[in-house]
């Protein structure tokens, strides 16, 4: 021990034996402990000292007291001291390990120990005492109803001290990436309140909970949870989710990917919650669909759940062309077609067995050609899909008039039009039928054979599945279909009134990726038909873009045209 810990120990052992709480609360500093504020580790005494003064039965040690050391417990076990159990029968240890920490914080006891005892003092740290006194205080909180504001506190930081032990100091130094599961993980009890305090009225609980069993579920892949516990872990877990603790969402996600979790719980949810699910799932599949790394993969049998959900209710759709449903149902279609348009383009070998749902392709390709049909039909709510270049034309239209004799009713008109677009439950479906097609289509001669048998091609993609006629018609198509889809996507993301500085920038990098595809059809065609179609699609695709562009702001779009003349 050095100079500084010696009469830091002093301090420690005059301050509680006089019952000088003032002097003891300024002597714990949680700071001291902290990896980056020390660049050494507190002596082991001074620790065992605040151990000693945490676990005493002594009924007269005030509940700040108690929070400081839990504090200190907390942060000393945060990529400082690792945890081992003290085995050793030549000392007592008592009550909560007391009388252990009563004598390793002696400073003469500690160096006779270390001269015959195999213990590693100088790097780890008995904790169990520690965590036998917070695990009784946490299974006797078995609501928070009644608890005060420094109970609450201790409720708070004794969750904590559990979470970062287990999360830092568990680790074996020799094999870091596995860890030794401690035991009271697996008390139902404790689970049983951690999973109740998700719910609790206190914020700073509820975080707490969620971390506790997020960082459960991380490091022991689900191992201290029974499958039962799991299972209403899925339903419990919504409501802070809802709330916004992102620790909440991470782990409802890490309950999803394991087998047959999902499923047991949605047949259990309202639609209201069903819906909030599919929207968690979509965001976070988003969120990581760039990463090096997949942090969320589902099992087989979750996927084919997906698929066959959405596959079985897709029909529903096409009820709403000629009314705007008020019911819900139809949204939980768009959002399980979302969520398996990310699913699919995903390049890793686990999702690479998408591509053999034929089923999928098959209902993708018959509701994208049934709503080319309906919208053909009569003029319904599928019509504006089909005719996004009508919508295109009016802003033209106003874009091209002049100021003072442009009438407000035809603006008016036009922004019922585009409200009502976007209000509507099948807005941007045709661009995830189109998605999915394509990235089931890419590098795939089944799904390629199969498409171009359906004819759905012909329909979808417009002017830009003329040029996949003739010599190299299978390439040639799934170009145009993956250059049309990104028109689709970025004009839906366009009207759903994303920022306008964000869209001149995506509107230059989206031409020079149209002009590149069909380039590439280009090259790839033989006649010259071909090359004038594919050309054609792309100067329609510009269209549409500039057009749609126009609707937010006239004169940047000036600005827009410029910049597209120098960028090549």
């Amino acid at each position: 021990m050095n100079n500084r810990d010696i009469n830091l120990l002093l301090k420690f052992k005059s301050a509680f034996a006089e019952k000088d709480w003032n002097e003891l609360l300024n002597l714990l500093n949680p700071k001291m402990f902290k990896p980056f504020e020390s660049k050494e580790l507190v002596a082991l005494p001074v620790l065992a000292k605040i151990a000693q003064i945490l676990t005493t039965e002594n009924s007269d040690v005030p509940n700040n007291i108690k929070i400081a050391c839990l504090k200190c417990l907390g942060n000393s076990c945060f990529n400082n001291y690792m945890h081992k159990e003290y085995v050793l029968t030549n000392i007592e240890k008592g009550t909560y390990s007391h009388k252990l920490y009563s004598t390793l914080a002696n400073n003469e006891n500690l160096e006779e120990m270390e001269s015959c005892n195999p213990y590693p003092f100088d790097s780890y740290f008995p904790y169990e005492g520690v965590v036998e006194w917070t695990l009784r205080f946490i299974i006797a909180c078995k609501t928070d109803n009644d608890l005060i504001n420094e109970k609450l506190e201790i409720l708070r930081l004794s969750i904590q001290f559990l979470c970062n032990l287990f999360t830092f100091a568990c680790k074996d130094n020799n094999y870091p990436n596995q860890c030794d599961i401690p035991q009271y993980l697996y008390d139902t009890n404790l689970k049983n309140v951690i999973i109740t305090m998700t719910h609790s009225e206190h914020v700073s609980i509820v975080r707490a909970s969620c971390a506790f069993i997020h960082n459960a579920l991380k490091e022991f892949e689900g191992e201290t949870f029974l499958e039962e516990e799991k299972k209403f872990l899925c339903s419990q877990l919504l409501r802070p989710s809802k709330e916004g603790f992102e620790s909440a969402k991470e782990a409802l996600m890490l309950l999803l990917c394991e087998k047959d979790i999902l499923q047991y719980t949605y047949s259990n949810m309202t639609i209201e919650n069903k819906l909030y699910l599919l929207e968690i799932i979509y965001n976070e599949l988003s969120d990581t669909m760039h990463k090096s790394e997949n942090e969320y993969m589902f099992t087989k049998q979750t996927i084919e759940f997906l698929i066959e959900r959405f596959c079985r209710r897709s029909d529903l759709i096409l009820k709403t062309a000629d009314t705007c449903l008020d019911e819900i149902e139809p949204t939980e279609i768009i959002i399980l077609l979302d969520i398996l348009g990310v699913l699919t383009s995903r390049s890793c070998e686990e999702y690479s067995s998408l591509k053999s749902y034929k089923s999928l392709l098959i209902n993708c390709i018959y509701l994208l050609q049934s709503i080319q049909m309906i919208g053909k039909q009569s003029d319904n709510y599928f019509t504006p899909l089909q005719k996004l270049s009508d919508v295109a034309s009016a802003m033209q239209g106003i874009r091209n008039s002049d100021s003072k004799s442009c009438s407000s009713g035809n603006e008016n008109k036009l922004n019922t039009t585009m409200t009502d677009l976007q209000n509507h439950p099948t807005f941007g479906f045709k661009a995830g039928l189109i998605r999915i097609i394509g990235n089931m289509c890419y590098r795939n001669k089944e799904c390629q054979d199969l498409q171009s048998r359906r004819r759905g091609e012909q329909r979808a993609a417009g002017n830009g599945c003329h040029a996949a006629r003739g010599r190299g018609r299978k390439e040639n198509w799934n170009r145009a279909l993956a250059a049309r889809t990104k028109i689709a996507i970025f004009i839906e993301d366009l009207l759903s009134g994303a920022s306008l500085a964000k869209f001149l920038l995506i509107g230059l990098k989206k031409r020079r990726t149209i002009n590149k595809e069909y380039m590439l059809v280009d090259r790839k065609s033989s006649g010259t038909r071909e090359t004038q179609a594919a050309q054609g699609a792309c100067k329609q695709a510009e269209k549409e873009v500039i057009y749609t562009l126009s609707k937010l702001n006239r004169r940047k779009l000036n600005k827009l045209s410029n910049l597209s003349k120098i960028v090549k």
